[in-house]
């Protein structure tokens, strides 16, 4: 049993030697990312809509200038939707009359954001590499409630914030990620200022 432990550890040792030599022979400065997304809202959305959303997917692309820092871009889309318990009611405008209506709704909330992106990753590891970054751009939101026949909608661009920290893990030829991130927006004129929390689930890959 003792000389089956032992093996197992130096395997695991050699493993991680190997592994670090390798990744330090060459430097590959392009990185891509594709993310499935899960997300909550906060802020302001909190009373749009409430529920959790499992509805959401992201894609990266950052050059690396050394081991470490690195820039890019981030595009993506989050979907929220609630739909409320029992009747409720919403003032609607029609040209120059105000309408009461009354019924289930369906609320609809959808982001993309479209942002430059910084990332600081931690190299002193070898199968995992910390890393923290932060999107500066543009979201773009879409806000819509369905009642019966009735649809209102409002959409716009806002300016975004996003600060991220998260974790890649080595298997040489691909790369799982795991990192949580919070988004903000300004909001526009006829959508106020939102936040929401995500958390992605990726794979990357690195390349010349």
């Amino acid at each position: 049993m003792k000389k089956f432990a032992h093996l197992c550890i130096s395997s695991l040792v050699l493993f991680v030697f190997n592994h670090s030599a390798g990744a330090q022979s060459y430097f590959k400065p392009s990185l891509f990312k594709i993310n499935y997304s899960l997300s909550t809202p906060s802020g302001n959305l909190v009373d749009f809509t409430d529920d959790f959303s499992f509805r959401g997917i992201s894609a990266e692309y950052s050059y690396f200038f050394n081991e470490q820092f690195g820039i890019g871009g981030r595009a993506g889309f989050n979907h929220f939707f609630e739909e409320s318990n029992g009747v409720t009611s919403e003032q609607i405008q029609i040209g120059s009359s105000t309408l009461t209506v009354s019924g289930n709704q369906f609320r609809n909330f959808t982001v993309v954001p479209v942002m430059f992106k910084a990332t600081y990753l931690h190299t002193n590891s070898t199968l995992f590499t910390p890393y923290v970054s932060v999107g500066l751009g543009g979201i773009h939101a879409e806000r819509s409630i369905e009642m019966g026949k009735y649809l209102i909608e409002d959409s716009g661009w806002g300016f975004g914030f996003a600060p991220e920290v998260g974790i890649l893990i080595d298997l040489n030829d691909i790369l799982l990620t795991l990192s949580g991130a919070f988004n903000s927006s300004t909001g526009n004129e006829v959508i106020d200022s939102y936040a929401f929390y995500t958390l992605d689930l990726g794979l990357a890959w690195r390349f010349n």
